[in-house]
């Protein structure tokens, strides 16, 4: 920048003037997508991808004992959440970790209901007897 102009600098390209302002958003632009793809990259491998005998023991681990031919019933009816890396079923160890949380849940409004289910009944019984 010999011309005496501290704050362009000129392109032979046809873009005209660019300030060097310009060139800090575009360097500084173009290294934080190298970073969010270099974090994503990295949290793809550490969200922990496992395999099925790695997602068995993961869920038998939770309490939830199943068989590698229930995984892939529950896989194959998309019931269970899953994908295929080089044609072998993965899993994610958070969907499962989610998946389990769901289950969990599930059963207990099922022991709930019927919870709710038994008492009805008693209630009934009660009035039955006092008749």
């Amino acid at each position: 920048m010999t011309d005496g102009s501290k704050s362009c600098l000129y392109s032979n390209i046809g873009m005209g003037a660019i300030t060097k302002n310009e060139i800090r958003k575009w360097v500084f632009e173009a290294t934080e997508d190298c970073f969010k793809r270099l974090i994503a990259a990295q949290t793809y491998h550490t969200n922990e991808h496992l395999t099925k005998d790695q997602a068995l023991a993961f869920l038998d681990g939770r309490g939830y004992k199943t068989t590698i031919s229930k995984l892939y019933k529950l896989s194959a009816a998309g019931e269970i959440p899953s994908t295929k890396i080089n044609g072998k079923l993965s899993f994610l160890k958070s969907d499962l970790q989610e998946w389990v949380d769901q289950q969990i849940e599930h059963d207990v409004s099922r022991a709930n209901a019927g919870k709710l289910l038994a008492e009805s009944a008693m209630r009934k019984e009660n009035r039955e007897t006092n008749l």
